[in-house]
């Protein structure tokens, strides 16, 4: 018994002593993994997740009497997230973890920056089902993707849904190892929190302020698969955006999606606007263009058809389509503007092809119809500069299919059948910019002219430093304005010089190196009664700066010809300065080669003319001064002088002989040998009144000459001349001829010449005659029909016989009376003229044989041979055929015989014969042919 109680004894005291050893090892080894408790959970995290690469760089675990879990700080790192938590807690009683604070960071590696695929993602199936409700209370996300850190509450229940509150409102859902959630926020949201919207919108700061961007809210869906983020967004905004000469009515409607393919990985998204409208309202917009404004394109839609690529430093777009919305009644009109493959680099860096596309019916506005349709195709990039300065900034344009078409076009009386205008334009910031084109357009018609066809070609060059060149050549064929038509004008221009920007507030100083050349000509220009073959001006513009520029230019107008001009060539030249863009000087010379002018149906060619300029001018009448000398055949015969507004034409003692050629055409048995003519004309070219005049003071002194078989010389005239509204106005004036010999002299001729109603009359005439004198009140020397008296006092009887020429007959006495002349035309007739002697007179006969012949058969009128005369009068009859009649009455007695005797005769004569025979006896003709000959010379 004894040993057996021994041996239970020892039995019990072996088990104490294992149990003893179980709790010390089981202590041991709790105390073990107490003491080692961060090791062994750094290195369960760290075995659990060793595919994903994930290292703890801090722990501080422990637990409470209740043995609930206490993490004061854990720091776990990926090769993209940093996680750090502090004061953690499990309760294990209701299975609640709470952690006061954890601080994500996100970064990119160089790997991701390439965006090198991986296959690699967040296992959301790896998150267990039954995981403990988790509230975080201050969570602070820091990533290379977001501007600045985010700051949010957490709460997580069961694992299946997760609760966001802070910077971010989000409930966030778990099924089907998916995460989805529903988010409210705003654009201003966005451009907070992600750097590329933010240095977007800092380039802008007035346009998007925190106002618009914060009306700009959205309702988003997203949905994680632990790599991939998907989202839907609904839009609805409808705001004002105010620019600074501009209000513009913005309205987005629909949804759109974003998905960013890997967060962890890649750093681009992808957004897709297919199913959002985008309206833009300019209608309150008053800095639109007028064409705009008269086209009524007032609502615009902007389409996004194809997904966009946004990455953190750029956006590409494919396609972006702006369009004009339609009004109703423009069923066939479209505008359309077509940007593919845009791409913008936040930098500053815009690369684009665009397509440009118009079809606008005009019979909507403004009184217009007709159809325009513009196409336009190209691409554009452009880097701009840190300063934003075009001019520093590079770009690239190449724009080769552009064109506009013009059908049907009519608007008030401007009519066009079709035009279509095409060009090119490309270059960059190194090349510059090329323009060229060609613009055609067929049937143009206005009011009072229409044009069959007009052709014209153009080219622009830019280059660096802005030095430019252009060329434009045009055509137009067949140009009528009522009567008046063109075959065809041409014209061709060439410029080119340097701009400077800078300079623009001093216009001499914007251009440099300027040249400009250029030549025209009009062709086959005629109405119904004129004609003109040619037309050619050619000019030439040139300077280093536009304050001094020199100039030339030449004309030609060739074979002029209408009603009174047959033939008209004219040429000349002008070159001279400008100076600050308000002097200009100028010399040259305009020459008439030749003038064929029709006066009355009788052809008249003018001998060479030319004037010679020289002046100068600021631009204005009030500065002008010239000086154009006026040379006829070859002899300079005056000038004419402009100052200000007051322009003078002299002529200075002019031999009258210089237009003898001219006068000849004229008036053939004219000729002229001496005398001379001066003149000056004063006329304003501003009038005070408006009414255009000229005044001139005209004179002839000395002249002399003969017309047909009449000399005459000393014709001295001075004629005030003016011309107005009224028409030509001469003033009177006094006409002096000393001599006029058609065979009888007529000497001492002085009237009043009158000009009336366009006709010249002459007044109070007077002269001497076969001794005595002769008067008449008026003559009028047109052709008219009229009958005007000649008085005559102190005829010499002697004289007037001795134009028979009857040697020893003499007659003496005076005689007076008056001729009553009727004229029509170029006829001439008297008749019942009366001349009486005044105080009686002597008829003597002696040795004239005629005489004696007639005595022998009638010795009565041997009583003629002295015979005196107390009574002498005849009746004067004239016919137009030259023919005199005279039929004589005396009264009186012969002294020797003492015989009163009365007789009448009467005489009949062909007065031409006479006075031809008298020119030949006094050798008038021997004169007139001398003075042929000096005119000849001359």
């Amino acid at each position: 018994m004894s040993k057996l109680i021994c041996k239970n004894k020892q039995q019990g005291q072996t088990s104490l002593s294992v149990l003893t050893w179980l709790v010390a090892i089981i202590l041991g080894i709790t105390l073990t993994l107490f003491l080692m408790r961060n090791a062994l959970v750094k290195a369960t995290i760290e075995y659990v997740a060793a595919d994903q690469d994930i290292s703890v760089d801090c722990i501080a675990v422990d637990l409470s009497w209740q043995l609930d879990v206490l993490i004061t700080q854990l720091c776990i790192t990926s090769p993209n997230l940093s996680l750090v938590i502090n004061d953690a807690v499990w309760n294990r009683a209701d299975g609640h973890i709470s952690v006061q604070a954890m601080q994500i960071k996100h970064h990119l590696t160089a790997q991701n920056e390439q965006i090198t695929p991986s296959d690699s993602s967040f296992e959301l199936a790896l998150i267990p089902t039954n995981l403990p409700s988790v509230r975080i209370k201050h969570v602070q996300l820091t990533s290379s993707l977001l501007a600045e850190p985010l700051a949010f509450s957490l709460n997580l229940e069961n694992a299946t849904e997760l609760t966001l509150a802070g910077d971010i409102n989000a409930k966030l859902s778990l099924k089907d190892n998916r995460v989805s959630a529903h988010v409210n926020w705003s654009a201003f949201d966005v451009v907070n929190y992600v750097p590329a919207a933010k240095a977007f919108v800092q380039q802008y700061p007035d346009l998007l302020n925190d106002n618009l961007l914060k009306a700009f809210t959205l309702s988003s869906d997203i949905d994680f698969d632990g790599a991939a983020i998907q989202s839907t967004h609904l839009i609805e905004f409808t705001e004002a955006v105010l620019l600074s000469n501009c209000h513009l009515g913005l309205s987005l409607k629909g949804s759109s999606a974003l998905t960013i393919g890997d967060i962890f990985k890649a750093h681009n998204m992808t957004a897709d606007f297919s199913e959002l409208n985008i309206h833009v309202d300019l209608a309150d917009c008053t800095s639109r263009p007028q064409l705009m404004q008269d086209w009524q394109a007032e609502q615009f839609v902007i389409t996004l058809p194809q997904p966009i690529d946004i990455q953190p430093t750029q956006v590409n777009l494919p396609q972006i389509i702006i369009s004009k919305v339609p009004d109703k009644a423009e069923s066939e009109s479209w505008l359309s503007l077509e940007l593919k493959q845009f791409n913008y680099i936040l930098s500053g860096e815009m690369t684009a092809d665009y397509q440009l596309q118009l079809i606008q019916d005009l019979a909507q506005y403004m009184q217009q119809t007709g159809k325009m349709t513009v196409l336009s195709r190209g691409s554009v990039n452009l880097s701009l500069a840190d300063s934003i300065d075009l001019a520093s900034s590079g770009w690239g344009l190449s724009a080769k299919q552009n064109q506009l078409t013009l059908e049907n076009y009519h608007h008030n009386s401007l009519s066009i059948a079709s035009a279509q205008l095409g060009f090119e334009l490309q270059g960059n910031q190194d090349m510059g910019l090329a323009l060229s084109g060609d613009l055609q357009t067929s049937k143009l018609v206005t009011k009072d002219m229409a044009l069959n066809e007009i052709s014209s070609q153009y080219h622009l060059n830019i280059m660096p430093p802005l030095n430019f060149t252009m060329t434009l050549d045009g055509i137009v064929n067949k140009v009528k304005r009522s009567e008046l038509e063109v075959a065809s004008a041409k014209s061709q221009i060439q410029l080119s010089g340097q701009l400077h920007p800078d300079k623009y507030n001093a216009l001499t100083q914007a251009i440099s190196a300027l040249s400009l050349t250029g030549k025209a000509a009009v062709n086959q220009v005629h109405d119904s009664a004129n004609s003109v073959a040619k037309v050619g001006v050619q000019f030439k513009v040139q300077g280093e700066s536009l304050s001094d520029l020199t100039y030339s230019l030449e004309h030609q107008v060739n074979d002029v010809q209408s009603a009174a001009l047959k033939t008209l060539n004219i040429s000349g030249s002008i070159q001279g300065r400008i100076q600050d863009m308000q002097q200009l000087t100028f010399n040259g010379v305009s020459n008439i080669a030749a003038l064929n002018v029709s006066i009355n149906e009788k052809q008249l060619k003018l001998a060479p003319t030319s004037l010679r300029h020289k002046g100068s001018s600021g631009l204005n009448l009030q500065t002008t001064l010239s000086v154009h000398e006026l040379s006829y055949a070859g002899l300079p015969i005056g000038h004419i002088s402009q100052q200000q507004a007051e322009v003078k034409l002299e002529f200075e003692s002019v031999k009258v002989s210089t237009i003898q050629a001219l006068i000849s055409q004229i008036l053939p048995d004219l000729t002229l040998v001496q005398g001379n003519f001066s003149g000056t004309v004063n006329s304003s070219l501003a009038p005070e009144n408006g009414v255009f005049s000229v005044n001139g003071l005209m004179s002839i002194n000395d002249v002399g000459g003969h017309y047909a078989n009449t000399l005459f010389s000393g014709v001295d005239l001075t004629l005030p001349v003016k011309f107005d509204s009224a028409g030509l106005q001469l003033d009177k004036t006094t006409l002096k001829i000393s001599s006029i010999n058609p065979g009888i002299p007529v000497e001492k001729i002085e009237g009043i010449l009158v000009s009336e109603q366009g006709a010249f009359k002459f007044e109070n005439i007077s002269g001497d005659i076969l001794g005595g004198r002769f008067s008449m009140n008026e003559v009028w020397l047109d052709q008219r029909e009229q009958v005007f008296d000649v008085v005559l006092q102190d005829l010499d009887l002697e004289k007037m016989v001795a134009l028979q020429n009857q040697p020893g007959i003499r007659v003496t006495g005076k005689m007076m009376g008056a001729i009553p002349i009727a004229t029509q035309g170029a006829s001439v007739e008297v008749d019942n003229g009366r001349l009486v002697s005044q105080c009686g007179g002597k008829l003597t006969i002696s040795n004239n044989a005629a005489f004696d012949t007639i005595k022998q058969q009638q010795s009565s009128l041997s009583f003629l041979e002295n015979y005196q005369f107390s009574q002498l009068s005849s009746k004067v009859t004239f016919k137009p055929d030259g023919w005199l009649y005279l039929d004589l009455a005396f009264v009186g007695e012969n002294p020797q015989k003492k015989q009163a005797v009365n007789f009448n005769y009467s005489h009949q004569e062909n007065m031409f014969d006479l006075l031809r025979a008298l020119r030949v006896a006094n050798g008038i003709q021997d004169k007139i042919e001398k003075n042929i000959t000096q005119g000849g010379k001359q």
